[in-house]
């Protein structure tokens, strides 16, 4: 353990120095391990990869400051987390606009309160072809019955016989994909 730590610093100060080979062995020393952590994170294989080379890339970017004698597994592990952090708060506006879509798309669809207004019945178009375009079953009833029914997940157990906790699952991976999908950002 103490040889890959010495090995390391003579590493990271050579990439300091801007070593693209020290890069690229740093890139291949921990890039797997860093795969995993950010998979972890966003159990999703693109994003996990994304996450991964947004973090590479500012270690580059921010070669001069890094510390020679630190661990790099550690300077690593929290740029991957505050990446994953950063695009969690960057994706929230985004995901309370779906929400808020979601939520209203059963006022959307009934005639008496679209009076006319094109533009509410194409996004209601788009929420409802956004919705059927899951693929998961559970993911799409879940999200149907929770924001477009207004069940809450404890009767939405009760009907499906799911945990709770399943459910709120299967409706985080369905607005995944809603945010991934949507054209109303």
């Amino acid at each position: 353990m103490q040889n890959t730590h010495s090995t390391d610093i003579s590493i990271v100060a050579a990439f300091k120095k801007g070593s693209e080979q020290a890069f690229t062995e740093l890139f291949h020393n921990y890039s797997s391990w860093l795969y995993g952590e950010a998979l972890f994170y966003c159990q999703d294989k693109d994003d996990a990869k994304d996450l991964v080379q947004e973090v590479f890339a500012n270690l580059w970017e921010k070669r001069a400051s890094i510390d020679a004698s630190k661990d790099i597994r550690k300077f690593l592990f929290i740029s991957l987390r505050n990446a994953y952090i950063n695009r969690v708060h960057k994706d929230k506006a985004a995901q309370n606009y779906v929400n808020y879509q979601l939520r209203q798309t059963n006022e959307h669809i009934s005639p008496p309160e679209l009076p006319g207004d094109k533009n509410n019945e194409e996004l209601a178009n788009k929420v409802r072809k956004a919705v059927e375009a899951i693929k998961g079953n559970a993911a799409r009833s879940a999200i149907e019955m929770y924001y477009l029914d207004g069940e809450s997940y404890e009767n939405i157990a009760l009907k499906t016989g799911q945990p709770v906790q399943s459910l709120r699952n299967a409706v985080a991976r369905g607005l995944s994909i809603l945010r991934k999908k949507s054209k109303f950002r």
